[in-house]
């Protein structure tokens, strides 16, 4: 539940990311990558059912980069357990992967080479570098401090990078064609679009290898498969754990009606004795509702404790959950007990019938 329900920090649904082995063939030509990048993604919107497209350097869940950061104010940056990651786009980008802009604003069009440099930070950086200040408007320097300035614009929901155990990484986005710093030379499209994928991958792949038919054929893939080869992972887990717990309280339920029914065989002469002094059905019933539901209650207390005991083994393949959560034993308890009241009410009518006479003549 907890991870169909995650926030990746993208629209992931309806969006394609189309890698092209580019880098090798066009080293040392005179179309430059970002070029030839540039014209793919000007091609693809031309096709039925694409609303955008963008280039980027890094794909989520499967590549990322870190780059040195210098924030004016700071002698050195505050100690974050791990990268300041950097992402390079096209302004196109935010529109096309659906991630949120918090405070400020999103790349414009205006934003290209010779104008402001701009820059957009994630709500965990801005409040790391910032805590007590708006982000927007701050200087940050790719590279070291004689790097020009990107004017902080626009503060963007947290993303995941990487994996979903990760913490929140601080993460930066720079507009492509601003950049002063050395790009990797990778690069991917991103393009949304309208229909069933099936449909338009063909399509897309078509178009892309007219650009240039010495590429390879373009690895074209619905972003929302990268991540859900991390989410799988998780998803099978709650499968299992649930498949797991109905088999346990089948089990528990079919004890515990196999333990009250034996009960009652066990005390019919009893049972008879206190009819015959005018016990009601429904306080015979009663009794032994009583007792089935006293041995639930030990065998939770039992069970209970040893869960507690054992619970931090089983940290790693719980997902935000944590292993000794009150309100996971609260729902856990009240499903057993209801479970345990219903198994144990079956042996308690047959027991509410008792017959003092018959039970008195067997004697």
């Amino acid at each position: 539940g907890n991870v169909s329900a995650l926030r990746l920090g993208y629209d992931a649904d309806n969006v394609l990311v189309a890698s092209i082995d580019a880098e090798s063939r066009l080293t040392g030509e005179s179309t430059t990558i970002d070029q030839f990048f540039d014209d793919a993604s000007e091609q693809v919107r031309t096709i039925p059912g694409v609303t955008s497209s963008a280039i980027a350097v890094t794909v989520p869940f499967a590549s990322s980069w870190a780059h040195k950061l210098s924030v004016p104010g700071y002698d050195s940056l505050p100690d974050i357990g791990d990268g300041w990651y950097i992402n390079a786009v096209s302004t196109d980008w935010f529109t096309t992967m659906g991630t949120r802009i918090l405070r400020g604003r999103g790349f414009e069009p205006t934003d290209v080479k010779g104008a402001e440099r701009v820059a957009i930070v994630n709500a965990f950086m801005a409040k790391a570098l910032w805590p007590d200040e708006s982000a927007i408007g701050k200087c940050i320097k790719v590279g070291d401090a004689t790097a020009p300035c990107a004017t902080v614009v626009g503060v963007m929901e947290n993303t995941y990078r990487d994996n979903l155990r990760e913490s929140t990484p601080a993460q930066y986005v720079v507009v492509l064609d601003q950049g002063t710093f050395n790009a990797p030379p990778m690069r991917s499209l991103f393009i949304r679009f309208r229909g069933e994928p099936a449909a338009i991958i063909p399509a897309i792949r078509d178009r892309l290898q007219t650009l240039r038919a010495d590429l390879p054929f373009a690895d074209v893939r619905p972003l929302r498969s990268l991540m859900d080869s991390e989410v799988q992972q998780w998803r099978l887990g709650a499968t299992m754990f649930g498949l797991f717990g109905v088999i346990a309280l089948l089990v528990a339920a079919i004890g515990l009606y196999a333990l009250v029914a034996y009960d009652v065989s066990q005390r019919w002469h009893e049972l008879g004795v206190r009819s015959a002094l005018g016990a009601s059905p429904g306080h015979l019933r009663g009794l032994i509702v009583r007792a089935g539901v006293m041995d639930a209650v030990a065998g939770l207390a039992l069970g209970g404790g040893i869960a507690l005991l054992v619970a931090p083994l089983v940290q790693d393949l719980l997902f935000n959950v944590r292993p000794r959560e009150f309100s996971v034993y609260a729902i856990v308890a009240g499903t057993l007990l209801g479970t345990s009241l219903i198994a144990a009410f079956v042996p308690a009518l047959r027991a509410g019938r008792v017959m003092p006479a018959q039970v008195l003549r067997a004697d």
